[in-house]
């Protein structure tokens, strides 16, 4: 006998909450949980998440891990090279690269990474990767018992407004996150990378993805002006 499909939307969401959701879309597809609810599976699982991956074991560290993404984060570091690269000659560029291969291989990734989107970069940076972490956190957390519901719909709702601000669309948002991830991960050709280049593939086109179905990104924007 087959089983009936689950229920979309089974909580009955607004549709901001569901476009809110989708902030942490990415991760969500490569853990293969669902998107269309703020509390996932198995409580055990995103604690030993938490704890490997964050250092987070308890709602305080949790907090402190927020407060770190809403005000340094990743792109904290990013901006930095960012601006170093800026104010290179271009002649200068293989020296530094040359100088930086053997003495900090990592650093000289970062500059391979930043000089090879350096067209695409723009004023958002890689803001989508410290968006998307912080509102995938909240999720895990709520999940695994560390903070309740309301504040993490607080944390999804607020970067929601954040994320109108700095992008016009999805393919814009995936495009900074996947530069931040490959910033900071060093590469998207490992087996992990693919797999999140292939969930930013599915979220772009397939038609019953949440990107899909909730695509606007100015309509909050729009409301608050007007009011």
């Amino acid at each position: 006998m087959n089983s009936k499909p689950a229920q979309f939307n089974p909580h009955h969401y607004t549709d901001d909450q569901l476009w809110c959701l989708g902030l942490s879309a990415i991760s969500v597809q490569v853990n293969g949980q669902r998107h269309d609810v703020l509390r996932h599976d198995n409580p055990a699982a995103y604690r030993k998440i938490l704890s490997a991956w964050w250092e987070i074991t308890s709602t305080n560290e949790y907090r402190e891990t927020i407060d770190w993404l809403s005000n340094k984060g990743g792109r904290s570091v990013f901006n930095q090279d960012w601006g170093y690269y800026l104010t290179l000659h271009p002649e200068n560029l293989p020296r530094l690269l040359d100088n930086l291969r053997d003495s900090d291989p990592k650093q000289y990734t970062r500059f391979k990474t930043i000089h090879h989107y350096r067209d695409v970069i723009g004023g958002r940076g890689i803001i989508a990767w410290d968006i998307a972490r912080a509102t995938f956190l909240a999720r895990m957390a709520v999940t695994a018992g560390y903070i309740d519901e309301e504040e993490a719909w607080k944390t999804v709702m607020e970067y929601g407004g954040i994320t109108r601000r700095f992008f016009d669309n999805w393919f814009e948002f995936a495009h900074s996150f996947l530069i931040g991830r490959q910033y900071s991960m060093s590469n998207l050709d490992d087996e992990t990378g693919k797999k999140y280049l292939s969930a930013s593939q599915y979220l772009l086109t397939n038609p019953e993805s949440l990107w899909v179905r909730y695509p606007a990104f100015k309509t909050q924007e729009k409301e608050t002006v007007n009011h």
